[in-house]
C-alpha cells in the first residue's frame, strides 16, 4: 500500500501572505489540480494536511482523508509528520506531494508508484530535466525518521543521511515539476 500525502499547510511566505494554494491556474485552484492528480493516480490512500480550512473544503470532492496541522509554523516537518501519523498502519511506502506543482499529473505519480514497486527499499526521487524535486517516495521502514524530523527541512534531512537508498527517475515531462513559491513563479505559470 502507497499513501499519498499532500504537504499543504504552508504559510505562503514568499507570496506577500497570500494562500498561494488557492490562487487560480487555468480555472481551478493551484491544490485542487495536485488533489485531482493524485486521485487519478494508482495511490492506495491519499492524505492532505493543512492548515487552511478552504484548502480542506476541496478535498471532499476527492478519495482524500484530510488531518489539520496545528504546527504549521514549526515547518514542512509538521505537514510530514501529521500525514505519517494519519497513515494506514499498513502502509509500505509514503509519497509526499507538495500542493504547490500546477502541471503535476496522474501519469508522474504513477511512474513513481512503479519505480518504488521495482526498487521497493529505495527512496524515490523524480529528476525534472535532470533537477530533483517532488514528489518523493519514502519506504514505511524509515517512517521513524521522518517522525523525527523538525523545523522547515523537509524529507532532505532523511535523503542526506540515507544517500544509498536513493534511487532517481528522470522523468519525461520536465514541466511536471513546476513549483509555484513566489509572485514571480505564479506570473510565469498564468
Amino acid at each position: 500500500m502507497i499513501t499519498g500525502i499532500i504537504l499543504a499547510s504552508g504559510l505562503s511566505r514568499r507570496m506577500a501572505r497570500q494562500d498561494k494554494l488557492l490562487l487560480p491556474v487555468d480555472g481551478m485552484p493551484l491544490v485542487e489540480r495536485v488533489m485531482q492528480a493524485a486521485d487519478a493516480s494508482r495511490l492506495d490512500a491519499i492524505i492532505l494536511a493543512y492548515q487552511n480550512p478552504a484548502v480542506a473544503d476541496l478535498a471532499a470532492k476527492y478519495r482524500i482523508t484530510t488531518v489539520y496541522n496545528a504546527d504549521a509554523a514549526q515547518g514542512q516537518s509538521a505537514s510530514i509528520k501529521e500525514g505519517v501519523r494519519t497513515a494506514a498502519p499498513d502502509t509500505e511506502a509514503y509519497m509526499f506531494l507538495t500542493g504547490d506543482q500546477p502541471r503535476l499529473d496522474a501519469a508522474t505519480i504513477n511512474l513513481l508508484i512503479d519505480a518504488w514497486r521495482k526498487q521497493p527499499g529505495h527512496i524515490i526521487i523524480p529528476a525534472y530535466g535532470g533537477r530533483r524535486g517532488s514528489p518523493t517516495v519514502f519506504p514505511a521502514r524509515l517512517r521513524d525518521r521522518l517522525l523525527a524530523l523538525a523545523g522547515d527541512t523537509g524529507g532532505r534531512a532523511v535523503i542526506e543521511h540515507f544517500p544509498g537508498m536513493v534511487f532517481t527517475v528522470a522523468m519525461p515531462d520536465a514541466g511536471a515539476g513546476i513549483d509555484i513559491d513566489t509572485p514571480q513563479d505564479y506570473d510565469a505559470i498564468k
